[in-house]
């Protein structure tokens, strides 16, 4: 949560103890409910109301919402009671229970509970396969957080209880509206069509008035004063209603059959203060204290909604921004990286699905040059458009940030807000939906997902043979499934998550973290689903991902962000002018021809295997041979890249950012230099051993002797220089006036005697920032880094470096590691968030970061943070105990 958010909490926490005692909003515990009409709401069985007559008047549907309303405000007025009295038995009872008797429970509670975990996500999938069907029962789509599967687990149910007694009802309207989503949008809800009316639930503390329905031309309450009354139909209020009337009815008799041993009476009569809240317990870090993000957004379903953090949305676009730069900067200054990364692209090229027969089309085979012009066209200009949209959603970003903070003092729940403002709010939130549609669009995920080497074997691609057929059909419909003998449901779920994620209406159907949440879950239950995800796609869906966290953070800013859906309506046009204003340069880029990609292309692939025909030897021995090579790569790959910059700038398809990057300092490998005469004396041993390998090994030991000098002699002369600059101003600042001799002698001799952390102590006094001292990290760690950090000639003795020593080597230098969606993790050190770094980790396989990309990891951190491999040095060995 930031510090300085202007932004007021709209619900009531534990903190707020006394205010949620004194009054529970017009229910006060005065005995206004009878013991007799409390006892006949714990014994309810939560039941879901039916759906009534869609011709109903106003008056009847304002009678069946303030019934409900009445209900809703007498269970949660129970439940803080059973909460205030008994929190901490029923969380300990619930902890101990094993898995079968919790589920035991719940049934018992609700003998109608889903088993499944999202149901409403199944009933979605059949009603696409078989649009005449209904779910029954319809709970289904109403409670779809609701299953035995999900409230199984230790933590839900607990968070559930603990913030839906201690905040008023008001406070997850919206969540609880966002769960009907995909009930409501299907119409398998019967929507209330009610046109000319809206309903208002901020600040109302009465059941007569809690989500009650004006006409948009009554001023009855005042309402029209009301700025920031909430933008709410008629349906919506009706369904929120019904399904808090539903969860709060549960929540009571899950309580009450928890202590089944206590009478009601017992549970009615306590009316302790709140107890302190019990220890939390949640899955979101895991043993190594690593935070799971979708682990962390899977439990704040079931918690109370927070606040809109900025400063996370700003490190994580950041970090996501950084990193997309310094890819578009590898493909441009390694020749290594950009082989590597080129071919994981082309593992997934719509090109590649087969054809109905099973074969792969001759005009693409992987040798040929057609499918590599598709590839290096796709594979640049997705890394320039993902350096230009995040650039300007970023700015956008840092904009409303500073709007904020400048309106500050003038920002209150209770008016709308000042309209600069309220307008960056509104098109930040547009900016954010557009660049996720138009980066996945352009990407055309959906057609890389079926041509991914893993999955393509699944999908056969149009036949244009087909003479029933009047013309070709559209991009997504020329594929379909094949369908196998041994079908895999799971595998089948995990293919219409990822046809989800590509459909650029679905990507947020379930609000800006729900896809993630269900990729999480089923990886949890069938991790070898992993193998059908490839890097390049992984990383894709880190991008959706953070695009996704951005927007859940913007719809956490309330009540103001609830607007957002009336201002589109009304600016729609001026907002997609806008936005193709700011992409200019991504129409352009899209616009170039195909034959200029195909003219690079050969010029680079010369019509053969990309990697038999280019190879750049990062990895063999230093000799003249591998140096002649590696230059003769660079220097073609120089002359391909400068041909598509002039071209591309030509057609004003660069953005300035990029043209930024193109204009960094990329590393060369200098021209080749023999070994020296001292070299060739010193090598009368040697003569009795031929070959090549040892004349590089006495080199390679040479020069790691120099270097240790070198080392040793730079760490002299640094203490040296250190010791003389505390002797001169030792000299200057104690040295005047009479005794001046005596001052120097004892500088002098302070100087030559003083220990390493005395020096220090008296240079930091005296305002002089001392070199620091290396760092001392473990063996494991210190392997990483001589990997990552090495700047040598021969790199044939380095190390593959396993994904979990990658991440150990960051937490042990002081970074917290977080996992978020897809491939990506987040990096970042407490107090220096804005400074967070993304890595991608290796998804397949034995999780080996291979050594091209290790060395980029390495020429970032040099980047980001001025690392050297001579700041880390290895710790000393801990001394054995000595046996007593």
């Amino acid at each position: 949560m930031d510090a300085d958010n202007p932004q007021e909490q709209a619900h009531t926490t534990a903190a707020d103890d006394n205010q949620l005692e004194d009054s529970t909003r017009s229910l006060a515990e005065d005995g206004s409910t009878t013991e007799a009409e409390s006892t006949e709401i714990l014994s309810y069985t939560p039941t879901l109301w039916a759906p009534f007559a869609a011709e109903a008047t106003p008056n009847e549907i304002q009678e069946l919402i303030t019934a409900k309303a009445t209900c809703i405000f007498e269970t949660w007025r129970l439940l803080k009671i059973v909460i205030k009295g008994f929190e901490e038995k029923i969380h300990t009872r619930w902890v101990n229970k094993s898995k079968p008797k919790r589920k035991a429970l719940l049934l018992e509670v609700w003998p109608q509970i889903p088993e499944i975990h999202r149901p409403d996500i199944w009933c979605w999938k059949d009603l696409r396969a078989n649009p005449d069907s209904v779910p029954d029962p319809c709970s289904l789509v109403m409670m779809p957080l609701l299953s035995i599967e999900d409230l199984c687990k230790t933590e839900p149910i607990l968070m559930m209880l603990e913030w839906r007694a201690r905040c008023h009802p008001e406070t997850f309207v919206v969540e609880d509206f966002a769960s009907l989503i995909f009930g409501t949008r299907t119409e398998i809800i019967e929507p209330v069509k009610m046109p000319g009316y809206f309903a208002v639930f901020r600040g109302r503390d009465t059941p007569q008035s809690y989500g009650k329905i004006y006409a948009w031309d009554s001023d009855e309450d005042g309402v029209q004063s009301e700025s920031t009354r909430g933008h709410f139909g008629v349906n919506e209020a009706f369904w929120v209603l019904e399904a808090q009337m539903f969860i709060y009815n549960f929540l009571c008799h899950f309580s009450l059959t928890v202590l089944h041993d206590y009478s009601r009476e017992d549970l009615l009569s306590a009316k302790p203060p709140y107890p302190p809240k019990p220890p939390f317990i949640s899955s979101r870090f895991n043993n190594e204290g690593i935070e799971i993000l979708p682990i962390a957004a899977y439990e704040d379903q079931y918690s109370v909604p927070g606040l809109t953090n900025f400063s996370r949305m700003k490190s994580l676009l950041l970090a996501k921004m950084a990193s997309a730069e310094d890819h578009l900067w590898a493909l441009r200054g390694d020749p290594g990286y950009f082989l590597h990364t080129a071919e994981l692209r082309m593992f997934n090229m719509p090109e590649s699905i087969f054809t109905k027969d099973g074969h792969a089309d001759v005009t693409f085979r992987e040798d040929g040059v057609e499918l590599w012009t598709h590839v290096f066209r796709a594979h640049i200009s997705e890394a320039i458009e993902n350096v230009d949209f995040l650039n300007i959603l970023f700015r956008k970003i840092t904009h409303l940030q500073h709007l904020i903070n400048h309106y500050k003092q003038d920002i209150s729940s209770d008016r709308d807000l000042p309209l600069p403002l309220n307008t960056a709010l509104f098109e930040t939130c547009h900016a954010t939906v557009g660049c996720a549609y138009t980066l996945m669009n352009n990407a055309d995920i959906k057609g890389s997902i079926r041509g991914s080497k893993p999955l393509r074997n699944l999908y056969r691609n149009y036949d244009p043979h087909l003479e029933e057929k009047s013309g070709p059909p559209a991009r997504y419909e020329a594929m379909y499934l094949k369908y196998e003998d041994t079908p895999d449901g799971a595998r089948d779920h995990l293919l219409w998550l990822l046809d989800a994620i590509g459909h650029g209406f679905h990507q947020f159907i379930l609000r800006g973290r729900g896809l993630h949440i269900e990729l999480e879950w089923l990886f949890r239950l069938r991790p070898d689903l992993k193998s059908l995800i490839t890097p390049w796609l992984n990383n894709q869906i880190s991008t959706i991902g953070v695009l996704g966290e951005c927007l859940h953070q913007i719809e956490l800013y309330r009540p103001w962000i609830s607007g957002y859906h009336s201002f589109y309506v009304e600016n729609s046009s001026r907002l997609l002018n806008d936005y193709n204003e700011e992409h200019t340069q991504n129409t352009s880029l899209r616009s170039v021809t195909q034959s200029f990609w195909r003219y690079v292309t050969d010029y680079l692939a010369a019509g053969a295997h990309l990697n038999n025909k280019i190879y750049y030897p990062v990895r063999e021995p230093y000799s003249e041979k591998f140096v002649n090579q590696r230059r003769t790569v660079e220097a073609r790959f120089d002359k391909f890249w400068n041909e598509i910059i002039r071209v591309l700038k030509n057609a004003d398809a660069l953005p300035p950012r990029v043209l930024s990057i193109f204009d960094r300092y990329f590393p060369r490998t200098p021209p080749w230099i023999g070994p020296s005469s001292e070299t060739k004396k010193g090598k009368k041993k040697g003569d009795k051993e031929d070959g090549e390998f040892n004349r590089v090994i006495a080199q390679a030991r040479a020069e790691n002797k120099k270097i240790k000098q070198a080392e040793k002699g730079k760490e002299a002369e640094n203490r040296r220089a250190q010791k003389n600059k505390l002797a001169k101003m030792t000299r200057k600042g104690e040295g005047e006036g009479k005794g001046k001799g005596k001052e120097k002698e004892r500088a002098k001799a302070y100087a030559a005697e003083a220990d390493d952390e005395e020096i220090e102590e008296k240079l930091a006094k005296l305002g002089v920032e001392p070199r620091d001292a290396p760092r001392e990290v473990t063996k494991r760690a210190m392997n990483v880094l001589d990997v990552l950090l090495f700047e040598g000639e021969d790199a044939t003795k380095l190390r593959e470096i396993a994904w979990k020593d990658f991440v150990y080597t960051m937490m042990a230098v002081g970074f917290k590691a977080e996992r978020l969606y897809g491939s990506a993790w987040l990096f970042s050190r407490h107090g220096a968030e804005q400074e967070a770094i993304m890595f991608d980790e290796p998804y397949v396989g034995d999780e080996v970061i291979p050594y091209v990309i290790a060395r980029q990891y390495g020429f970032r951190l040099r980047r980001n943070y001025q690392w050297k491999r001579d700041m880390f040095t290895l710790a000393p060995r801990a001394a054995p105990e000595a046996k007593s």
